[in-house]
This record gives C-alpha cells, sequence and structure tokens, in this order.
C-alpha cells in the first residue's frame, strides 16, 4: 500500500498535537484556523473560527473561545469523515442556527452517518435548533416526512400521467371511422326537437 502525502490539514494536527502534549489544555485561541470550527476547549466551551478585515482589505482568520457551551464533549477536534458525513465546513465562521433552514444541509445533518456517527456535530446543532423552539429530532422527522410525502407525489403524478397517456392513446388514431359522430350544438339540440305543425 503506498503512503499518502500529509495534508494541510493533518500537518496542522500534528503540530497541534505536538503543541498540545507541551502544554496539557485544548485552548481555542492556539488552534489552527483549518481544525478550529467545531472543536470544543479542555473548558468544555466550543471554539469558533472567527474572520477580520484588515485595513488593507486581507482577511484575517482566528480561532476564539465562543460562551457556548459543550454538554458532553472536551478536547475535541471534529473529524473529516463527521465534517464529510454531516456537511459542515471546516471554514464555517461563528456558530449560528440559520443553517437549519437549508434543506440540502439538513439532509446532511439528519442523515444516519451523520446522525449515528457524529455525536459533537449532533449536539451542537441539537441545542441551536431547541433555541429557534424545535428540536433537531422534530426537525429531522418533519424532513423525512416532506421527502416521502413529496415522493408519493411524484409517484401519484407519474401514475396519473401514464393513465392518461394510455387513455389517449386507446382511439385508433390512423382511422376516423373508429371515432364517434361529432355534431355543432346546433345540430345536437334541433335533431330530436318535434316541427312545429
Amino acid at each position: 500500500m503506498a503512503c499518502r502525502p500529509l495534508t494541510f490539514v493533518h500537518l496542522s494536527l500534528l503540530i497541534f498535537n505536538f503543541s498540545y502534549f507541551v502544554s496539557g489544555d485544548l485552548m481555542c485561541e492556539d488552534l489552527p484556523i483549518d481544525i478550529c470550527a467545531f472543536a470544543v476547549s479542555s473548558a468544555g466551551t466550543r471554539c469558533i473560527l472567527e474572520k477580520e478585515i484588515s485595513s488593507d482589505g486581507e482577511a484575517i482568520y482566528f480561532c476564539q473561545t465562543s460562551k457556548v457551551d459543550a454538554i458532553e464533549f472536551t478536547e475535541w477536534i471534529e473529524t473529516d469523515d463527521c465534517m464529510q458525513a454531516c456537511g459542515i465546513d471546516r471554514m464555517t465562521l461563528g456558530i449560528s442556527s440559520d443553517a437549519l433552514v437549508d434543506s440540502s444541509f439538513l439532509g446532511y445533518l439528519c442523515s444516519k452517518d451523520c446522525h449515528n456517527n457524529c455525536p459533537n456535530v449532533v449536539e451542537l446543532f441539537e441545542k441551536l435548533s431547541e433555541e429557534e423552539g424545535a428540536p433537531l429530532k422534530r426537525v429531522c422527522d418533519q424532513r423525512f416526512m416532506n421527502a416521502a410525502r413529496q415522493e408519493g407525489t411524484e409517484l401519484h403524478d407519474s401514475h396519473r400521467s401514464s393513465f392518461f397517456m394510455a387513455t389517449k392513446n386507446t382511439w385508433p388514431a390512423s382511422s376516423t371511422d373508429a371515432l364517434p359522430p361529432t355534431y355543432s350544438f346546433l345540430e345536437f339540440v334541433t335533431a330530436d326537437a318535434p316541427s312545429p305543425s
């Protein structure tokens, strides 16, 4: 098996692990920006990636301790697998519930891969969704019900379309003799009317 080259994220993790081994505490302000988002400090506070624009217009990113506590986690760096499974990005700025209205994001967040394997991410978004008044379980259940309803509607529409196409094609198109006779309204009304005598 061939060795894979180290990526920037792997290199950052190696440097961070060395500095963590020396100091003993995971502090958000010490994290490289590419592993900051969705990390949890030794104190149990969530780390957030922030951005400032310098006077010359350059974006400067830095890791900072948020005011949001993790309930069950400390000293946590989110894995690449969970970032991918949950549809989140290492360069996500701050902590916000805005993503909860994005249906494609909810598709990832509510997936079994994310929900069953990424408890840190799920815990964060459970807390955010509860603060918005809609528990994450209910949001995910509603999403699955809407998806099932949409699939059912699409299936129903395709069957109805097939039915109309089938009935439309029951009259032989090549023979006008097979078509029922047509009358104008006047011919139809006067055909059976008694003659005035």
